[in-house]
């Protein structure tokens, strides 16, 4: 089809998909208004009709993949354009790249007899098995009869996709000493990994008219422009980011650093026999030079359990600052003096060994760019750990989603327009978008004004609170040393043991936990359920096909968002959520005091209740995003029903008794066409295993619940 298309082109096309008596209906699917209008706006954003940047919430159950997929590809096979699809979990990307929507959008366009645009699927290159390093491995570790079965699957994998979990999904386990991590690819790996399927998905990307990839991915092309290539010449024009409300999260992940110089004695310190004199000499002064790090970070930031006090901006001691640096630059000297005769010699060590040089590597290159020149738009810090007091230096950007500007305002080229779409994108019901538009520091004037897209009549959930005087998640108690220290509360714990023991006779539970440690604390407690227990190094993939295959109750604090998770004939698995606690982030004190410090910078007049103000509406919005995550785990279709059972005595009831003033926002987590269900229909549970109705429950407290009566809570 020629470059060209006139102005209703696209919209009469996707119309003609969409409509109550279109293609789509003709499939056998169920027409849904607002995915009609969510796909006629996608279009129109297409081809300039609105703003630079799009912001569209679309929830659960209004057909979002394919409402943007089908206006993408079509707009592509009409003008020859390029366009990026992204998203924050690679299950998304793999359920868009093999399941029914991207199927259904080409058999659209090949009914219609339309140019169906080329695909590429461009994952990160630790998803990628590295043969050479797993064969070296396999020498160090085992016979050559006993590699046979590892080699076997290694050729099946390479003739396959050449992923890292294909080769798993092929052995019982991998042999002691060999791990996942350490048999991918790394990006620094160039082609010296012998994956011919890797080079192959990255070739084709490069002539690709669409590309499905991660947020990451996407951050690192518009920082270096080099992942995804451009051999015809043709920039990506258009780029929707899916799940967007985690965009800025994995640019907080790839942007800021942290380094712990303890790591560089550590590493010198077993890679000292293999140096020469006077390379050995130079690691001294190195191991001492770190040390000295450690011990001005540790007379900086004393208290570090203290959260407000175990971090500190560079900029703000000229003496510190000056200090540290000095001390860097002295491992930075000796650094390539001893990487230089590692290298030289790498033949003759072993495989673990050349591991710790490659990481040793690492450090240097931190400590080398660990500078207010090369770090221009960050912020440069010092911090300890809460628990052990563990020296670090940091890296921060105040906007890391800023990055973003590289790709919609491009020096040379075309700006890409930019679609940000997802169920969670907003700050809540009736919500605004202030949180997204904030956090990628992009002009205001580029943004289109957002819009709501919610299906009507679509599941329904009923809501089951903590009464209020339930001791709280947390309380303060004494670590060994005899420092105050906030802790998870036992009494809480108990309780919510106890309300998963009551929530699980229901039928299968899926528990979501804010922690790997509240996960097993939990897990201990549950000794007469049949529970799932999610601990940290273990796939949520296998636990999730466990709790699909033996039901019971699962804990895990790792699915709150980019799962689906259904039976095997497509039904609904479980029809009980419960989330123990309000899902705060932990906390960052280094990140706020940069944002602190960049407010300020903006504008010196701002008062510091104003910041806390600020830092405080942040915190609570990312927590109401996760909550209203999780809570979407449970109704995927429109017939699904379910209960929601929340541990935490803080979030908030729909009635104003009781409530936790700090958290009555967070009432905006509920989806809104639930809030009446929520403010109607909710129950309280009590430990006498009652359930009593919210008015019920008001009524005792206006007639003043006895003493006892909350004690027995």
């Amino acid at each position: 089809m020629s470059n060209k298309c006139t102005p209703t082109q696209l919209i009469e096309a996707v119309d003609q998909c969409f409509n109550s008596e279109g293609w789509l209906v003709r499939q056998g699917l169920t027409f849904e208004p607002e995915q009609h209008r969510y796909a006629i706006d996608v279009a129109r954003w297409l081809q300039g009709d609105t703003k630079q940047i799009a912001l569209m919430e679309a929830e659960t159950g209004i057909g979002k993949t394919l409402g943007y997929m089908i206006p993408l590809m079509l707009h592509l096979s009409f003008t020859g354009k390029r366009g990026l699809v992204a998203t924050h979990t690679v299950h998304l990307q793999n359920q868009i790249m093999q399941e029914g929507d991207l199927a259904l959008a080409k058999d659209y366009l090949d009914d219609c007899g339309y140019r169906i645009a080329s695909i590429a699927q461009v994952i990160g290159a630790n998803h990628y098995l590295n043969p050479n390093r797993l064969k070296l491995l396999l020498n160090n570790y085992l016979t050559e009869e006993k590699q046979q079965p590892y080699l076997q699957a290694m050729e099946s994998c390479l003739a396959q996709d050449g992923l890292l979990e294909t080769f798993l999904s092929e052995i019982e386990a991998l042999p002691e000493g060999i791990t996942e991590d350490g048999i991918a690819i790394k990006t620094k790996d160039s082609s010296e990994h012998g994956n011919d399927q890797f080079q192959k998905d990255r070739l084709s990307a490069q002539d690709a008219d669409l590309i499905i990839t991660s947020h990451t991915v996407a951050i690192i092309d518009a920082k270096y422009n080099t992942m995804l290539g451009r051999k015809d010449g043709r920039d990506i024009e258009f780029m929707v980011l899916d799940e967007a409300d985690g965009f800025e999260r994995a640019a907080e992940s790839f942007m800021g650093k942290k380094f712990w110089p303890s790591r560089i004695r550590r590493l010198l310190s077993v890679l000292e026999p293999h140096l020469t004199p006077k390379r050995r000499s130079q690691a001294y002064e190195a191991i001492n030079a770190a040390k000295a790090i450690e011990g001005l970070i540790c007379k900086a930031c004393p208290e570090y359990h203290d959260d407000k006090k175990r971090s500190l901006l560079l900029e703000d001691g000229a003496d510190l600052t000056e200090r540290v640096h000095g001390q860097r630059e002295i491992i930075v000297s000796h650094a390539s003096g001893i990487l230089g005769l590692l290298k030289k010699r790498a033949k003759n060590l072993d495989n673990d060994t050349q591991m710790l040089v490659e990481e040793l590597e690492h450090s240097f290159a931190f400590l080398k760019e660990f500078n207010n020149e090369d770090h221009k738009y960050g912020y440069l810090g010092i911090s300890r750990s809460p628990i052990k007091g563990i020296s670090a230096l940091e890296v921060t950007y105040p906007k890391p989603a800023a990055v973003i500007n590289q790709m919609v305002n491009r020096e040379k080229g075309v700006n890409a327009r930019l679609m940000l779409t997802s169920a969670t994108l907003s700050d809540g019901n009736k919500g605004s978008f202030k949180s997204i538009q904030g956090g990628l520091g992009v002009r205001a004037e580029l943004f289109e004004e957002g819009d709501f897209y919610r299906p009507e009549k679509f599941g329904d959930m009923r809501f089951i609170l903590t009464f209020p005087q339930i001791p709280a998640p947390f309380a303060k108690t004494l670590d060994e040393q005899e420092q105050i220290v906030v802790a998870l509360s036992p009494s809480w714990l108990a309780y919510t043991a106890s309300l998963i023991t009551v929530a699980s006779e229901r039928g299968p539970l899926l528990v979501l936990t804010s922690s790997y440690e509240e996960t097993m604390r939990l897990g201990e407690l549950l000794t007469h359920v049949p529970v799932i227990v999610h601990r940290p190094g273990e796939a949520l993939k296998e636990k999730l096909a466990q709790f699909q295959e033996h039901k019971g109750v699962l804990l895990t604090p790792a699915a709150w968002e980019g799962v689906s998770l259904r039976d095997n004939d497509g039904g609904q698995l479980f029809q009980n959520l419960m989330i123990t606690r309000i899902p705060t982030p932990p906390p960052n004190p280094f990140r706020e005091k940069v944002m602190i410090r960049h407010w300020k910078d903006w504008n010196p007049k701002l008062r510091d209740d104003k910041l806390e103000g600020w830092l405080q509406a942040a915190r609570q919005n990312r927590a109401i995003r996760k909550f209203r995550q999780g809570v979407g785990r449970l109704i995927r279709k429109r017939t699904d029903v379910g209960t929601v059972w929340i541990a935490d005595p803080r979030f908030p009831w729909p009635i104003s008794i009781a409530t936790n003033k700090t958290w009555t926002n967070l009432k905006r987590a509920i989806p809104e066409r639930f809030l009446e269900s929520y403010q109607r229909h909710s129950q309280t549970y009590w430990a006498d295993g009652s359930f009593k109705a919210l008015d019920e429950v008001a009524r005792g407290f206006r007639q003043g619940v006895t003493k006892s009566e909350v004690e027995s809570v």
